[in-house]
């Protein structure tokens, strides 16, 4: 494997302008995601970077981030995660059907059309309610003829108004919402009222029964978070208590806000709410907000209760993709899983950019993706190589030193879409790549 490589052309068509020394042919291996590898990552989450206790919800939209989502459920349930998360129906279709986690939750409001066809197929989805979607949520539970356990969203969603703005958890259980928003519906204030232990069953309560209190605190100013994730949480905890002996999750922690909170070990600090009552709790929770005050109720705080679950909803952080994240943040216990590995066809001297260099032409014909196009050459520069480089000699694309994330840095992309494409797979709808002719910008 060839190390110190820089690339100097790529998706040049042009055969090299130098006659090269010595060539060989050998077929292209890759690219492709190694479900084992995902497994291993996400089993060194759950024990060394979230807080005892959490449960971990693998985030496996967009296709696993552009991995295979049939693929990747079955390794995120063989790796112990409770459930995962997903936005469309064909995901859904496709993590069920992989024997991946029983429970799967819609992480986007879906519409009546979406929830209906999810209830009637039986998948067991749970879906994401706030004020603009709960209606057709409760009449696809309706018409479909089963409950469709929610989670009640709360607050925005990169400044889109997802969910509920409340200040307490009294406003959740009651129904209530802040002066300046609008009035909620009937069927809201029945839905949200189910927060509280002295309401009686309601139709509404066995239609969606809730599953879960959720918010995204990623997308708000850095200086906010903090205050933020507190007021969540005392809004959340209280009603989620309320609602035992049933199990809630309680969940706010993507793979960004995960990392913004890594402690210099390794492993995430949280709220002392969301930290109690498990072994370590006291130190994880210990150094939250500003002048080591929690902001959260201090060391006093109130147990979430036995009926609560938190789990950190992760995605790009299982996939392993940015190899300098693995390395310096998460010591080298996560690895990525998309590979890519191709042989050297041949290596030849050249005058590149008014100097003598030794290149390497790597042959990805035989390719299985769009990568790159619309040529099939790939042109390194071997010159400082460590050793000697010959026709051949496999060459790393993609690996522990070149991960997804260098290759979309490069290209101006997200890192799923490339690793879309390099699948053969379109982009996803609405990204910078749509409609999905998946010509990369090389």
């Amino acid at each position: 494997m060839l190390n110190s490589l820089r690339v100097l052309l790529q998706g040049l068509a042009a055969p090299p302008t130098a006659a090269p020394e010595r060539r060989a042919h050998a077929a292209t291996r890759g690219p492709s995601a190694d479900p084992s590898i995902y497994e291993r990552n996400l089993g060194f989450i759950q024990q060394n970077v979230l807080p005892p206790g959490w449960r971990l919800n693998a985030v496996q939209k967009w296709d696993a981030h552009g991995h295979g989502i049939r693929e990747m459920a079955a390794a995120a349930a063989a790796a112990g995660a409770g459930s995962l998360s997903f936005l469309y129906n064909w995901e859904a279709r496709a993590a069920a059907g992989a024997g991946g986690p029983q429970r799967l939750l819609r992480i986007k409001p879906a519409d009546y059309a979406e929830a209906a066809e999810a209830a009637r197929a039986g998948w067991g989805v749970e879906e994401l309610v706030g004020p603009g979607n709960l209606e057709e949520v409760a009449a696809a539970a309706r018409d479909a003829g089963r409950p469709i356990g929610v989670h009640l969203y709360l607050f925005r969603h990169y400044g889109e108004p997802w969910g509920w703005d409340l200040e307490s958890a009294t406003q959740l259980q009651e129904g209530q919402r802040r002066p300046a928003a609008e009035a909620p519906s009937a069927s809201l204030a029945r839905l949200v009222m189910c927060c509280s232990a002295e309401l009686a069953e309601s139709m509404d309560r066995q239609q969606l029964p809730i599953r879960g209190i959720m918010a995204h605190v990623t997308g708000y100013p850095e200086d906010e978070k903090d205050c933020l994730v507190c007021r969540f949480l005392s809004v959340a905890c209280p009603a989620a208590r309320a609602l035992a002996p049933a199990r809630v999750a309680v969940h706010w922690a993507d793979s960004t806000e995960t990392l913004r909170t890594l402690r210099p070990d390794g492993r995430m600090r949280v709220p002392p709410e969301a930290a109690a009552g498990s072994a370590g709790g006291s130190l994880l929770g210990a150094d939250w907000g500003s002048n080591g005050s929690s902001g959260c109720g201090g060391s006093g705080s109130r147990p979430a209760g036995g009926n609560v679950e938190f789990w950190a909803r992760l995605g790009k952080l299982g996939f392993g993709a940015d190899p300098a994240i693995n390395r310096e943040r998460l010591h080298g216990g996560v690895a990525p899983v998309m590979r890519w590995e191709a042989t050297v066809a041949s290596i030849g001297w050249e005058d590149v950019v008014g100097q003598r260099r030794l290149v390497a032409t790597v042959d990805l014909s035989s390719t299985p993706g769009r990568y790159p196009a619309p040529s099939c050459l790939l042109r390194v520069d071997v010159t400082d190589a460590v050793a000697p480089v010959r026709p051949g000699d496999t060459v790393c694309l993609l690996g522990d030193e070149r991960g997804l994330k260098d290759l979309a840095d490069e290209m101006g992309a997200d890192y799923y879409n490339v690793a879309l494409c390099l699948r053969g797979s379109p982009p996803m709808e609405g990204s910078d790549w749509w409609p999905p002719s998946c010509v990369l910008p090389l």
